[in-house]
């Protein structure tokens, strides 16, 4: 599944509700890819892949600060 900033603009209990969703589809066995500007989304990840003006400046489980 590829999903573009699928919390931005939500409040606090639809953010939930769709970060839930995405959990259980992943746990289904679903490969996901998630674009996101939030860190509290991104750390949720198993991967993360950081991206600074196009080019990619680092993977593995942290977050660029």
């Amino acid at each position: 599944m590829l999903a573009d900033e699928p919390t931005g603009n939500l409040d606090s209990r639809s953010t939930a509700d769709v970060l839930g969703m995405i959990d259980d589809l992943h746990a289904e066995g679903t490969t996901i890819v998630l674009i996101t500007h939030e860190g509290d989304v991104a750390a949720r990840a198993q991967t993360v892949y950081n991206v600074t003006d196009g080019q990619f400046v680092g993977a593995g489980t942290e977050i660029a600060k």
